[in-house]
């Protein structure tokens, strides 16, 4: 496996709790110019998304699978959460993981939905953070480097402020559909 000591090295620290030091297009314009083209394909199928089909790189695979369990179980305990624990429509897809079953129960007892979202996407930064690498310069090192990146670019997404603004131009949308509803007598 190829090092790409020069490369790694000249990255900024990634930390969930500090403004992210690059985006991740940038992160792959940069690759691009220092990675083999076999191992930049390997980069770019890295998403925060789970993607279908064959993967060979052990770390996509990890971090898919993980993310995949992650999901279910979230979804296993919203429903539970909403009194439909027993639908089989519910039931996570995935092996039973009492650990990640507790991080789900746990994230969704936060009453605030944004401090959820952003459990979450700790919990997912966590597992990046302490997944072991053969070496801090190896492109699976890359990798957990550009998920990360990812996983950054979401949490700076949300804002409270836009957040209170689609509330309060759907409260208004309510109010109006009711205030036009009564004026007609409906």
């Amino acid at each position: 496996m190829a090092e790409y000591i020069y490369f790694a090295a000249s990255l900024p620290s990634v930390w969930m709790d500090k403004p992210s030091p690059m985006k991740y297009g940038e992160f792959l314009e940069r690759a691009k110019e220092q990675l083999s083209d076999k191992d930049y394909a390997e980069l770019e199928k890295a998403s925060f998304s789970h993607r279908e089909g064959k993967v060979t790189n052990r770390i996509v695979k990890d971090w898919d699978d993980f993310n995949y369990s992650f999901s279910e179980m979230l979804v296993a305990q919203r429903a539970i959460k909403n009194g439909k624990g027993d639908d089989p429509e519910y039931m996570p897809r995935v092996p039973r993981d009492e650990n990640l079953e507790k991080k789900a129960k746990e994230i969704l007892s936060i009453s605030n939905p944004l401090e959820a979202e952003k459990a979450i996407l700790g919990e997912y930064f966590d597992f990046l953070s302490s997944h072991p690498v053969s070496s801090p310069f190896s492109l699976d090192a890359l990798i957990i480097y550009g998920l990360k990146l990812q996983i950054k670019e979401r949490v700076a997404a949300f804002s409270e402020e836009k957040g209170r603004e689609e509330f309060d131009r759907l409260y208004r949308d309510i109010q109006s559909v009711i205030t036009s509803r009564s004026d007609y007598g409906l």
